[in-house]
């Protein structure tokens, strides 16, 4: 998938909950091009722009933001579709207008806005939009069909067969993975825990070694990296090298995924600072990797002083691709992974989520004691961003 369309999906999913992620908490818009760019993509990205809430510091703030600029969204796209119909920036705007009405249709139950996600949804499935984006869009009608109330939602009886039946249209072709994974947050959002389920197993069980199979056994509770060596080589703010694990052989590490537009992240921070001030007396090492796009390096350098991030930062400017996010398959963050003083990962999942808050503590105790968790008994997240 092209890193537009990538951007895409993942900043405006089909779910309206927590689970499967939130539409501005824990994405960014993709920068502009380098060079000028034309009006189109102009108005593209600052319909983008509209679904990024990083203003946001509590989950309440992201829902009156989310209320607030869903409307704004819709309005973006249809100026768009009135100036720029025939560009290829259109097809995004689509979608982006689709899912938003998606959700306003859900929120209040209304028909009307289903109609135009609807509408949207079929202009992309019936267009030269990339064959990802049809894909989308198929999954985001066969949500609405099952969701929607009212003489065009399915019954229940057939709402898994409706899920069912849309992996079964692209099973054959190349978006075979990426059609199961949309089935899995489309069960997950109707609330059918079994067959999202069965959907995960029957993805690790058809491609164990694409990315999106780590992140659905991370989404499961289990710690996929766990006695991994941590190897990546960084860069700080100010140009410094990091070599790990080699420059930090015997020490305790806090590898802190991040980014200065994740909501969820920001919300955090408070609990990785108290960890921060009661550690790093004792030994342990905190390193933080920023994935934030190059052209925001000052936005980060800004952050880091305003919010006292008093530890090592390193950037790449790739986003998502940075190097060690790709390596260990950090595609949701807050992400924060802990490394042994043998240098080998000793948890991997000890953000200090509102639920588990003092797990990052609990796993720094365990390994200066030179212990590694173990993966909860029980997995309680039902799906991953693809």
């Amino acid at each position: 998938m092209s890193r537009t369309l990538m951007t895409l999906a993942l900043l405006l999913s089909l779910s309206l909950g927590a689970a499967l992620g939130q539409i501005a908490g824990n994405q960014t818009q993709p920068p502009l091009p380098a060079s000028q760019p034309t009006p189109a993509q102009q108005a593209l990205s600052n319909l983008m722009a509209l679904a990024v809430y990083s203003s946001a510091k509590t989950a309440q703030e992201v829902e009156v933001l989310r209320k607030e600029r869903l409307p704004q969204i819709i309005q973006a796209q249809e100026d768009m579709e009135t100036r720029f119909s025939q560009e290829p920036e259109i097809h995004q705007a689509r979608w982006l207008g689709a899912v938003a009405a998606g959700q306003l249709a859900l929120i209040d139950k209304n028909a009307q806005m289903a109609q135009k996600a609807r509408v949207l949804d079929e202009k992309l499935m019936n267009s030269d939009a990339p064959a990802r984006l049809h894909l989308m869009a198929d999954a985001h009608i066969t949500m609405l069909n099952i969701l929607m109330p009212g003489a065009t939602s399915l019954p229940a009886d057939k709402a898994q067969q409706a899920v069912r039946d849309f992996v079964a249209r692209y099973a054959k072709g190349e978006l075979a993975p990426e059609a199961v994974i949309w089935a899995i947050r489309v069960a997950g959002e109707i609330g059918n825990l079994p067959l999202c389920k069965g959907f995960q197993d029957d993805f690790i069980k058809q491609w164990p070694d694409r990315p999106e199979t780590r992140l659905i056994r991370q989404y499961r509770g289990e710690n996929v990296n766990l006695g991994d060596l941590f190897k990546a080589e960084l860069t700080t703010l100010e140009g410094r090298k990091i070599i790990l694990p080699d420059d930090f052989k015997g020490k305790v590490v806090v590898v802190d995924f991040w980014a200065t537009w994740c909501g969820p992240y920001i919300r955090e921070l408070p609990r990785l600072k108290q960890a921060y001030a009661k550690y790093k007396d004792r030994g342990v090492v905190f390193v933080g990797i920023s994935l934030d796009q190059l052209d925001r390096r000052d936005t980060v350098v800004r952050f880091v002083k305003e919010q006292g991030m008093e530890w090592a930062q390193t950037f790449s400017g790739k986003g998502w691709d940075d190097l060690a996010a790709l390596r260990y398959g950090v595609r949701n963050i807050p992400a924060i992974m802990v490394i042994g003083p043998d240098g080998k990962i000793a948890d991997d999942q000890a953000a200090t989520t509102p639920t588990q808050q003092m797990r990052l503590q609990e796993a720094i105790e365990g390994a200066l004691a030179g212990k590694s968790a173990s993966a909860p008994a029980t997995a309680t997240a039902t799906a991953p961003a693809p």
